[in-house]
């Protein structure tokens, strides 16, 4: 049902997780990224999908903010920040504070063009919107299901675009609740 719900060629690309920032973590520490590589991430954007990007550092993996413009991405903007190590971009399809609808679909025409990974967290809009991941060209999806799916915490899942599944690698992982202040949700002070 879930592969269905977001258009995925079958199940075998869809995996249960507990929640969205496990999806995430999995994305960030299973991607084959480098020292001196670089992940754009939106300024204002859930902790969630900040944070296991910014854990990168010590592989040398920066994390860079784009800044929001009118409380979202600006895909001018974004595309600008974009240079030669740029190795993923990690977008929820909405911010959490403002509601503003992100352009997953541009975004990840960007992303297949120039051959960036394309990772997005999906809770913010998943259930009270379409959102297909081949039209998207969306790599990895994850969301929980306690939003507009409308079901209990602790019931979320992961999709991996199936090509990708001989370059990832294994890691650890860190989310919103990892930190000593975690309900300071825009400091994203790694401690």
């Amino acid at each position: 049902r879930l592969a269905q719900l977001i258009n995925a060629r079958d199940s075998s690309e869809v995996v249960l997780m507990p929640n969205t920032a496990m999806g995430l973590n999995n994305a960030a520490v299973s991607l084959p990224l480098r020292s001196g590589d670089n992940v754009l991430v939106l300024e204002g954007d859930y902790p969630a999908n900040i944070y296991p990007w910014q854990q990168l550092a010590y592989k040398g993996v920066l994390t860079k903010m784009v800044p929001q413009r009118a409380g979202g991405l600006d895909v001018e903007a974004l595309a600008a920040r974009i240079d030669r190590r740029t190795r993923v971009i990690a977008l929820s399809t909405a911010m959490f504070a403002t509601g503003f609808r992100n352009d997953i679909a541009t975004v990840g025409r960007m992303c297949k063009e120039r051959g960036i990974y394309f990772v997005v967290d999906g809770i913010q809009t998943l259930g009270a919107f379409p959102l297909d991941v081949q039209a998207c060209s969306i790599d990895f999806l994850a969301a929980g299901s306690q939003k507009w799916l409308l079901s209990a915490p602790g019931a979320g899942f992961l999709y991996v675009r199936r090509e990708l599944l001989d370059e990832l690698e294994p890691g650890a992982y860190v989310g919103a609740s990892s930190v000593v202040d975690p309900m300071n949700y825009l400091d994203y002070n790694l401690t």
